[in-house]
């Protein structure tokens, strides 16, 4: 059984883009790697080589990876918005 210390996944693999030339961290959005079959992820269209732009309505351009990631990572059952 799940306890509420236990995580939760959507199913998808990351990575993040750089851009040299927009922003001054050059940390991009995050571009879908993979999406684990019969996951969240799958289950809402998500596909290989889509954009994240945003989680929860902020940004990912400009953020650590490791940052978003702790966004991502939340409580079995918890919603999470991202937006392609």
């Amino acid at each position: 059984f799940a306890t509420s210390d236990d995580r939760g996944t959507v199913g998808i693999f990351f990575a993040q883009l750089f851009d040299d030339n927009r922003l001054p961290s050059h940390r991009g959005p995050l571009v879908v790697l993979q999406v684990m079959d019969e996951s969240a992820a799958a289950k809402a269209g998500i596909h290989s080589g889509d954009f994240v732009i945003a989680v929860d309505e902020v940004p990912a351009p400009g953020r650590e990876m490791s940052e978003i990631l702790k966004q991502i990572h939340g409580p079995i059952g918890a919603t999470l918005r991202l937006t392609l």
